[in-house]
């Protein structure tokens, strides 16, 4: 925190795309310093889920949109935050061509490019993006699944991974990831009042909503699984401010979408 107030660099994290700072913006946006740079990142809006089943009662409704893509809303929200973060820092925001933005190259992260986007195919964007291909990662998170707590906690919802493809047939294959994204599906329904099936129960949406907490959990469990998640992305704010400090040509306004 201590080099963040020297290099006078403020880092906004958006929650979820609510808009919702931190309570040290308002502390050091009181304070006599100038402030020279803005770090903004902030998460994609309201999308549709990026798994559908057989049956599903709501897939006329994902399609209309694009599998994974932004609903409405959501495209009504990210314009809304643009809006917004223009304003905030109307005394700094530079022109079109001297405006960074980068962003992880999934469809509900940019629909159209009024400034330049710069992205990296998903496989190979290890800086935001979750689906990256990183063989040590994968040895990694193997090795986790592998430990003697973690195949006991799999083992206990076995029963919830039976009950799961008994009721959406042979293209649910059990595995951690394909039951977080069907839980996705469940949560953005349940959240746009949308149809649910009638076999999902509030016991087995608890169950799901459990276990896809967890999926997150096993992919940053390790000290390796974070330093090669995060690692990335905390030398590109380092350099920046490394850049700030020493006076030397940087962008005034930073913005990271993923």
């Amino acid at each position: 925190m201590n080099l963040i107030l020297k290099l006078i660099t403020l880092l906004v994290l958006f929650l979820c795309g609510l808009g919702i700072t931190i309570s040290v913006f308002r502390k050091l946006i009181r304070s006599p310093n100038q402030l020279k740079s803005v770090m903004l990142i902030h998460r994609h809006g309201e999308r549709v889920p990026t798994l559908t089943y057989n049956d599903d009662p709501n897939v006329l409704y994902w399609v209309k949109f694009g599998i994974g893509s932004l609903t409405d809303k959501g495209e009504q929200r990210m314009r809304h935050l643009g809006e917004f973060l223009r304003e905030r820092y109307e005394s700094l925001w530079p022109e079109k061509n001297e405006l960074y933005v980068r962003s992880s190259a999934y469809k509900e992260d940019f629909l159209s490019n009024p400034v330049k986007i710069y992205n990296v195919d998903a496989q190979n964007d290890f800086m935001l993006s979750f689906d990256f291909n990183c063989p040590v990662f994968d040895k990694e998170t193997e090795r986790v699944l592998k430990s003697p707590d973690y195949f006991e906690w799999l083992k206990s919802y076995t029963p919830l991974l039976l009950y799961l493809e008994k009721n959406i047939g042979a293209r649910f294959d059990r595995t951690i990831t394909t039951t977080s994204r069907l839980f996705d599906n469940f949560l953005l329904s349940k959240k746009y009042n949308l149809t649910f099936p009638n076999w999902i129960t509030d016991t087995i949406y608890e169950q799901m909503r459990e276990f896809r907490d967890r999926f997150f959990d096993i992919h940053s469990r390790s000290i390796l699984q974070k330093r090669l998640r995060a690692g990335a992305f905390l030398k590109e704010l380092e350099d920046q401010m490394k850049l700030i400090e020493s006076n030397k040509n940087f962008k005034k306004v930073h913005i990271y979408s993923s």
